[in-house]
């Protein structure tokens, strides 16, 4: 599993300003690199625990094209990541795709990234004008398409084929994929019945969560994935037994793939934690 540190923002009066009308700003005034800062310094804090004793958890944050850029993201992340103790492997670095512009700069300071050990994530994959071909040049790690895509699942919607599409070709090219904004049982389903292996997020899963409260819905995943793989097991040494004496019992085997696909699925979904 896995979680995306959100940066949420409220004024003198409790409402809530959204991240569409700050961050443009902050880009714009200059200032997006110590939002960048606070967001690492805050996230790494508060799931220090996850980060160093959960193998399978990795933390993303949201990076802007200028942190790319110049030493002060590197020098950010040996702070509070490597000198924290914390393997860089559970950290990935999400780039929006108007952020790889400049393609000489952002494939530098991927190389760099990959080479310490950090993932690197195209973050709302589809809604610009980055090609598959684009995002094998720049060697990242996984994309996350976008949830207006995940919202014409079942739909008539003329860009509906296009997911399907982008789920083959991420796989062609070896990039692992997060898909965003899933909602419903029926996107659910369609995903774990793609057969491709990938990541899911959205309010299916769980809405964004605090902290504290993502350490609880961790554990409550991880109690239910111990037990569908007990049963799983169990299973397994059944029908082990049985086809000694009964050559047919692979027959039932089958029906463990679905179970064990949505369990996958289930429990690598990953859960948006707001950093306010």
């Amino acid at each position: 599993m896995g979680a995306e540190a959100l940066l949420r923002w409220s004024d003198q009066n409790g409402v809530s300003i959204p991240p569409d009308s700050f961050i443009p700003l902050a880009e714009e005034k200059g200032f997006i690199n110590e939002l960048t800062a606070f967001v690492v310094r805050r996230a790494t804090r508060e799931l220090a625990e996850l980060l160093h004793d959960c193998e399978e958890f990795t933390l993303s944050v949201n990076v802007a094209a200028s942190d790319m850029g110049g030493e002060q993201l590197f020098e950010l992340l040996k702070e509070h990541v490597l000198l924290a103790g914390i393997l860089p492997r559970h950290v990935a670095l999400e780039l929006t795709e108007r952020s790889t512009a400049d393609l000489v700069l952002v494939r530098a300071a991927i190389q760099r990234l990959t080479a310490e050990g950090y993932k690197v994530h195209i973050d709302d994959f589809g809604t610009g004008f980055s090609s598959l071909s684009y995002i094998d040049q720049l060697r990242v790690n996984a994309i996350k398409i976008d949830r207006a895509f995940t919202r014409t699942i079942g739909t008539d919607a003329v860009i509906a084929p296009i997911l399907s599409q982008m789920l083959e070709m991420a796989s062609s090219l070896g990039v692992e994929v997060v898909v965003e904004g899933v909602e419903t049982e029926a996107q659910r389903d369609y995903l774990a019945a793609s057969g491709k292996t990938l990541r899911a997020q959205g309010w299916y899963f769980s809405r964004p969560l605090s902290a504290e409260a993502l350490y609880s819905f961790h554990a409550k995943n991880k109690a239910v994935r111990e037990s569908v793989v007990n049963r799983q097991e169990r299973k397994l040494l059944s029908l082990e037994a049985s086809a000694r004496i009964d050559p047919t019992s692979t027959l039932r085997a089958s029906g463990l793939s679905d179970e064990m696909s949505q369990a996958s699925l289930a429990a690598d979904a990953r859960v948006l934690v707001p950093s306010v």
